[in-house]
């Protein structure tokens, strides 16, 4: 089969469709060795599109953005569990794509970590489509503008927040 993001098929230009998308999975996103995080950061920034020369800056703006300057020499193996959703939802939101599709970005991560990657999605928010799955209602209210309910795989219900709530 085939399947079409921004008119280009993920069988003939899926390096046009990463520069255009952004994805946050539930697990892993992280090479746990061999790169410490801004040497992440630079090779996604790289898989996006982002130029050579325009890479320190895009890195050093990623870490500010997510607080993440302090573990920018880390590797990945050596970050708590919500100190890894940080980095891989900022990749998931860096340069600007056209949509985003987050799985759990706060899954298992303390409530300051989880308001602070709540409030850089909702930035994020104005300037794209985001796709968010959660299992988290309250984590669904404040964030999304629609909600579709799954049950047994199946769409149930589609609506805003206030829709399901009535």
């Amino acid at each position: 089969g085939d399947a079409y993001v921004c008119g280009y098929s993920i069988r003939t230009h899926l390096m046009e469709i990463f520069k255009r998308m952004g994805y946050c999975p539930q697990f892993g996103g992280l090479y746990m060795r061999g790169l410490p995080l801004q040497q992440q950061l630079a090779a996604y920034g790289r898989l996006k599109g982002i130029r050579p020369k325009d890479l320190p800056a895009h890195v050093a703006g990623v870490l500010a953005d997510f607080g993440l300057e302090d573990h920018k020499d880390k590797w990945a193996k050596s970050l708590s569990g919500g100190t890894r959703r940080k980095p891989t939802t900022a990749i998931s939101l860096a340069c600007d794509p056209r949509e985003s599709f987050l799985d759990e970005p706060t899954n298992g991560v303390d409530v300051g970590t989880r308001r602070f990657i709540w409030d850089r999605i909702k930035e994020a928010a104005h300037e794209r489509v985001i796709v968010l799955t959660t299992h988290y209602m309250d984590e669904a209210d404040a964030l999304a503008q629609r909600i579709g309910i799954m049950a047994a795989g199946r769409l149930r219900v589609l609506g805003s927040p206030q829709h399901l709530k009535s």
